[in-house]
């Protein structure tokens, strides 16, 4: 029983769908000659002149056009449908006449007979290929041109009708810009038309428009595409009117809609972690591992820094999350701390400030006189960073003649700068600072007293006269 109703109801469907696409009229008049309309048609080697006649639908006081100017306009039981394919009708050459006809009369402000004629010729000159042909003829059936403006202005329309805005060279279906969260971008139509569009809402999105302009931001990172419409309305929905007799009848209604997308990109917030060293050293920042998780723990990613000490990526997604150090640059002190942040809308940007593994050095100087050894105090050193080869640090040795000081890792150059006048300066000293270095240890570091010499050289009378006053 319930399969029998399913055909039943089937069937009805189906009765019903016919009913409201087809049907008899008779209201449909083939009114007077309009004057200034003679044409010269050639059809499959036939010739005739004709005259148009305005095609009236009484009901509604629409104008019709006949897509078949071979035939004769026959009034007798027009059936009447709303879609082209009840009547096998060509889908391509039904598109574009009925761009024609939206274009031609009724059209703005397109309202005097002279629309009518042009449009009616632009439908059947589309129609009629070579060798077919038609044109406008006077009383006497010579050749004239007639309506050049309106066909010109239709033609226009219709070349220019899918025309949408172009923003940058390569436009629709293309990634047009590459955005932040919140970041405003406008740009203007090169072509002109923006304010003839249609946008639906798209979420996430702020878009103003004025003129030729737009104005947009998005809330939400991803690709977001901006969708422009063109809408076609007529005041009524096209009908078609057809037996087998009389050429196929269209009214002016409104046809399809024409959209196109441009895409933009909008970034997720950016992800930045610099390594600050506290002691301003010439160690390398670079390779220190961290681990960036979900909040739970689950991983995310785990990423080295640069030679900058720098971990950055261009997106990362929003929540919750923590970054622990895994691996730490040599000569820097460990830390796994777990550093807890959010992501939502802004880039997010952590300093994180590296202890260098520092060593005491010790340093003696002595000043040395024969057997007596002396304190030097207040002598002054340069300590340099023979990596950079720059000054680190400067020292100075305290009333004992010592001076202690921190150094990390790395090779250093000791270098008296300002050595006593009467002892002589010391050669520079290279140390290497690392892991083993023991800071106990004292560098001795000693000047020792010039002591001054007397050297005669005698000459004879003969060659120096002042010996001669010598007794």
């Amino acid at each position: 029983m319930k399969n029998k109703r399913k055909i039943i109801l089937t069937i009805l469907t189906f009765l019903c769908f016919t009913i409201k696409v087809q049907a008899k009229t008779n209201y449909i008049e083939n009114g007077n000659v309009i004057p200034n309309s003679n044409l010269y048609l050639k059809i499959n080697n036939e010739e005739k002149f004709i005259s148009l006649r305005e095609i009236k639908n009484t009901s509604t006081g629409d104008l019709l056009y006949s897509i078949n100017p071979e035939k004769e306009f026959s009034s007798d039981n027009l059936n009447v449908y709303n879609y082209f394919w009840l009547i096998d009708l060509d889908k391509n050459l039904y598109k574009e006449v009925s761009k024609i006809i939206y274009y031609g009369y009724g059209y703005n402000d397109r309202a005097t007979i002279n629309w009518y004629i042009a449009t009616q010729y632009l439908v059947w000159d589309y129609i009629l290929k070579e060798p077919d042909e038609i044109y406008f003829v006077d009383e006497n059936h010579n050749k004239i041109n007639l309506y050049e403006e309106e066909i010109k202005t239709i033609k226009d329309d219709i070349a220019k009708m899918y025309t949408m805005p172009s923003f940058v060279e390569e436009n629709f279906f293309t990634t047009i810009a590459t955005l932040k969260i919140n970041e405003e971008i406008t740009f203007t139509d090169n072509n002109n038309v923006l304010q003839d569009m249609v946008m639906p809402y798209i979420g996430s999105s702020n878009i103003t428009r004025e003129d030729n302009k737009i104005t947009v931001s998005f809330t939400a990172p991803g690709d977001h595409s901006l969708i422009f419409t063109r809408e076609f309305l007529a005041e009524k929905e096209r009908q078609i009117y057809k037996n087998n007799d009389s050429p196929v009848l269209l009214s002016r209604g409104t046809i399809d809609p024409y959209s196109a997308n441009t895409y933009l990109k909008i970034l997720y917030p950016s992800f930045t972690l610099n390594l600050i060293d506290e002691a301003n050293t010439s160690l390398s920042k670079k390779d220190a591992l961290y681990g960036i998780y979900y909040e739970p723990g689950e991983l995310y990613g785990t990423y080295k820094t640069d030679e900058e000490g720098k971990i950055y990526l261009n997106e990362m997604y929003t929540g919750s999350f923590f970054y622990q150090e895994l691996e730490t640059p040599y000569g820097f002190k460990p830390n796994s701390e777990k550093l807890y942040f959010k992501v939502k809308s802004d880039d997010v940007t952590f300093n994180i400030k590296k202890k260098a593994i520092l060593k005491k050095v010790n340093i003696k100087k002595n000043l040395v006189d024969g057997n007596n050894i002396e304190s030097g105090c207040n002598t002054t050193y340069n300590i340099i960073d023979a990596s950079t080869n720059k000054i680190y640090k400067e020292v100075t040795t305290d009333s004992y003649g010592k001076s202690s000081f921190n150094l990390p890792f790395g090779t250093f150059i000791i270098r008296e700068i300002n050595s006593l006048e009467d002892y002589t300066k010391p050669d520079d000293i290279t140390i290497e600072i690392n892991e083993n270095y023991n800071e106990n240890d004292y560098i001795n570091i000693t000047s020792t007293k010039i002591k001054g010499n007397i050297k005669i050289t005698t000459f004879d009378d003969k060659h120096n006269p002042l010996l001669e006053k010598i007794t």
